[in-house]
């Protein structure tokens, strides 16, 4: 072989060489684009994420669900012990509801469950004596021009309790958000008769 044929060989061997390191150059740039765009398209997935997450997590509670006793009468002043929350959400009741409206002083659960019956929205605190929450819950009840009724009721496990029928949202301090947010969701929507005045 002679000087003239070992450099033509030589050029293409560097040739061809010149050739694979751009072909692999060219193999990694793409997979560098596509670690890029699937690392940007995870990226997008968790902020949409952590977007939902914490758009949630601001968002005021629609309360908790509780399994619904029925709504069967019961006899006028006959008292119904069983009901399984606190304050009821449902259950056997008595057969007249009470007027919507705010009340200073404690109703029957089987009057209040009636009104639930019917779409209502009934708002009980603990403290009969605590008057600065009463106002309070007064002036949110008195927005609505019906289907809301505010109590006070001792016998809660809870400061403050909004309840619907077969929902309860239990609160340990007043939130206007939460409570209006219950009441928007719920009022005139859910219960057996919710078109019932």
């Amino acid at each position: 072989m002679t000087k003239k044929d070992e450099a033509k060989a030589a050029a293409r061997r560097a040739t061809r060489e010149q050739r694979r390191a751009a072909q692999r150059e060219a193999a990694a740039r793409v997979q560098r684009r596509r670690a890029l765009i699937w690392g940007a398209v995870g990226l997008a997935v968790v902020a949409v994420i952590v977007l939902v997450v914490a758009s949630n997590a601001r968002r005021p509670s629609p309360g908790a669900g509780v399994r619904t006793l029925g709504n069967a009468h019961i006899p006028q002043g006959q008292p119904y012990r069983s009901y399984n929350s606190n304050p009821p959400t449902s259950g056997p009741h008595w057969p007249s509801p009470a007027t919507w409206g705010v009340y200073t002083e404690p109703l029957p659960d089987e009057v209040l469950v009636h009104n639930l019956e019917h779409g209502g929205i009934w708002i009980s605190y603990k403290d009969a004596k605590d008057t600065d929450l009463a106002g309070k819950l007064a002036e949110i009840a008195r927005r609505y021009r019906s289907k809301v009724i505010v109590t006070p009721r001792a016998a809660n496990d809870a400061p403050l309790a909004v309840a619907a029928w077969g929902r309860l949202l239990k609160l340990q301090a007043f939130d206007e958000a939460q409570i209006v947010a219950f009441i928007d969701a719920y009022r005139g929507k859910i219960g057996p008769e919710p078109n019932a005045p």
